[in-house]
C-alpha cells in the first residue's frame, strides 16, 4: 500500500469519527435555578469578619484550613 492510500484511508476514518461523535452527542439540558432561594444562613455572632456591604444582595463566604497545604498557598500566593 502506497503512502497516498494510507494518506486518504487516515483521513475518511476521521471525518467518519467526527461524523458519528457529533451525531451521538446529546444537545445541552436547560436548566432552571430558582435564584431567590437561600441555602441557610452563617451567624457572625462570634465576630467573624465581614468585608464590604453587610446588607449587600450577594453574600460570599469564604472557607478555608490554613492546616491545609492548598488552602494555605491560595491565602499566600493567589488570595488578591
Amino acid at each position: 500500500m502506497n503512502k497516498k492510500g494510507v494518506i486518504i484511508g487516515v483521513v475518511a476514518i476521521a471525518i467518519i469519527a467526527g461524523v458519528v461523535a457529533s451525531l451521538s452527542s446529546t444537545p445541552a439540558e436547560t436548566l432552571n435555578l430558582d435564584m431567590s432561594r437561600t441555602h441557610g444562613t452563617i451567624s457572625t455572632a462570634m465576630g467573624s469578619p465581614i468585608l464590604g456591604d453587610p446588607n449587600a444582595p450577594i453574600t460570599i463566604v469564604e472557607f478555608g484550613d490554613y492546616q491545609c497545604h492548598q488552602c494555605y498557598n491560595w491565602f499566600h500566593n493567589t488570595k488578591p
